[in-house]
């Protein structure tokens, strides 16, 4: 694909996605960084290794299965900072 339609294809992007994709690189990010994982209050305090934006929703891995994580969740490092 070339870069000029690349770049349309992108502008056609909902706000959405483009915060999902936003947070799903900054969790991964942290990942390959530390290699220690991110936490978040998924129905309990949970650590997580990888995130995905799969069907307009943001997803995480925990090693067993991919959990639907809301927007607004707070995702922290291993020192419990919050990852912005």
């Amino acid at each position: 694909m070339s870069t000029s339609l690349t770049r349309r294809v992108q502008s056609y992007r909902s706000e959405k996605d483009k915060l999902i994709d936003k947070i799903v690189r900054r969790l991964n990010e942290q990942q390959r960084k530390f290699y220690a994982g991110f936490y978040a209050p998924l129905g309990g305090w949970g650590r997580y290794f990888k995130a995905r934006r799969q069907d307009g929703e943001l997803q995480v891995y925990d090693w067993e299965r991919w959990y639907d994580a809301p927007l607004d969740t707070k995702f922290c490092d291993h020192n419990g900072r919050e990852i912005t």
